[in-house]
């Protein structure tokens, strides 16, 4: 019986992690033994294999089928070797151009406009090096990533490659009926991650008037025409007493769910916006309160309260714990996690070509003078196979704990794993200290007290 791949699966190899497949339709790789992966090598409609136990699992799995007559594997499907370590995602600004001012944009190093871009002839090498890395998913940013002369013809080029584009972040200015149809047409459906700032607010953030308007009108027009649409908000001392005004307007609007996170002490927003900052338990109080009169009044979208809670309506509960907290594990069973597991799946690059472990750090590690290394100096497969970059992205807790002795004695620490590293680096000014948001939550007891908000709407 002759076999193939299933239509939506690839087998690729990375160094230290030599069997594994995509499913097209997921962001991660998963493993395989070395007999499952032998045998789907030869699922390429071209060799007759034996129907036994082995075949028949992969099979029941959804691995593979039996081929038809002349069916053979597309190039995406054949075994990719790529000499690097494991990375499934990109997360790439393409652009720092943007018409807008943002007070906490935090590409800027201080309040100069950026100007950074990468040119088409280096879109088009840095694409096919990642698809080359075995990266799957890429997420588009900026600036303002529809600002790019080259915009849609850098997502078609991404699909060629065989990867997809799975978010796109944007103040939604430039979105337009003619960019939705040249996406579907590519077959890109990507989840737009607009910036909107609260009811009266955006404007003074985005420094733009109007903005927020027109913000508002590319979230309808992205929803009615079939994409999905998340609220990207950055709260603050303005905008916080508007947060549920603000999220009950989007629930209205149908839009897929609202993220929020606390202003990130960005250098342009220290500098332009002083005491607009909230501090952590000025923040962690509000989402307290934001979660409180958001069960009460009945809507349903979700909210992502950035380091505290994943709310559901639907069912009152966490989709997943913002903190490891209640897991199972001691401090020396956690010390070959990586500190970041998001930085260790997915590579940063800056416009400037800089790779950042988290974009975030962009204006902070400028500002610094820290770099991790450029791929318009370096192959990208050599950053992510070795280096201060790979380094940093694969920082283990075990590392962490001998460069933090206090947080390694603290008996918080199996649930806090010492917080964000692009917190820490923005409130201390070091990238391998303790995130001093996560030590207010666990010594504020925000754990018990958001539980008791929750409990209280579960009955």
């Amino acid at each position: 019986m002759r076999y193939v791949l299933a239509d939506n699966v690839a087998l690729r190899s990375w160094k230290l992690v030599p069997y594994a497949y995509y499913v097209r339709e997921e962001t991660y790789a998963r493993g395989l033994t070395e007999a499952e992966f032998d045998r789907l090598l030869l699922c390429d409609g071209g060799h007759e294999l034996a129907e036994d136990g082995l075949m028949r699992d992969l099979v029941d799995r959804g691995l593979a089928r039996v081929a038809g007559e002349g069916e053979g594997l597309s190039e995406w499907q054949g075994r990719l070797v790529c000499p690097n370590r494991y990375f499934a995602r990109l997360f790439w600004s393409i652009t720092e151009r943007c018409s807008y001012r943002c007070l906490h944009c935090y590409n800027a190093a201080d309040e100069s406009d950026g100007t950074a871009e990468f040119a088409w002839e280096e879109c088009q090498d840095l694409v096919a090096q990642a698809a080359a890395c075995g990266i799957h998913k890429v997420k588009l940013t900026g600036g303002e990533p529809l600002a790019h002369p080259r915009f849609l013809d850098i997502v078609r080029d991404i699909h060629a490659h065989g990867m997809s584009v799975d978010r796109i972040y944007t103040t939604g200015e430039l979105l337009t009926t003619e960019t939705l149809d040249e996406l579907r047409a590519v077959g890109s459906r990507p989840v737009f991650k607009v910036s909107f700032d609260g009811v009266g607010c955006h404007d003074w953030l985005h420094q733009a008037p109007g903005a927020g308007e027109r913000t508002l009108a590319a979230m309808r027009l992205a929803r009615e025409a079939g994409f999905r649409v998340v609220a990207v908000l950055n709260a603050n001392r303005r905008n916080a007493p508007r947060l549920l005004e603000t999220a009950r307007l989007l629930n209205g609007m149908g839009v897929d769910g609202l993220q929020i996170t606390r202003t990130t002490e960005s250098p342009r927003w220290r500098s332009l916006a002083p005491g607009c900052s909230l501090g952590p338990e000025e923040y962690f109080d509000a989402m307290l309160e934001l979660a409180d009169g958001y069960l009460s009044c009945g809507d349903r979208m979700p909210i992502e309260m950035w380091s505290f809670l994943n709310l559901d309506p639907a069912t009152v509960l966490e989709r997943r714990p913002a903190f490891p907290e209640g897991e199972e594990g001691t401090a020396d069973s956690w010390d070959k996690r990586p500190v970041c597991r998001s930085n260790r799946s997915m590579v940063g690059v800056a416009a400037t070509g800089e790779l950042v472990p988290c974009l975030t750090m962009t204006g902070l590690l400028r500002r610094r003078g820290i770099s991790f290394g450029n791929v318009r100096d370096t192959p990208l497969a050599e950053l992510l196979s070795e280096g201060p970059y790979l380094e940093e992205a694969c920082r283990t807790m075990g590392r962490f704990r001998k460069d933090n002795p206090g947080c390694d004695a603290c008996p918080h620490y199996v649930s806090c794993l010492g917080g964000c590293p692009a917190l820490a680096l923005a409130l201390s000014g070091d990238i391998r200290a303790s995130d001093p948001t996560s030590c207010a939550f666990f010594k504020g007891e925000y754990a018990r007290r958001r539980e008791d908000v929750l409990e209280r709407h579960r009955g």
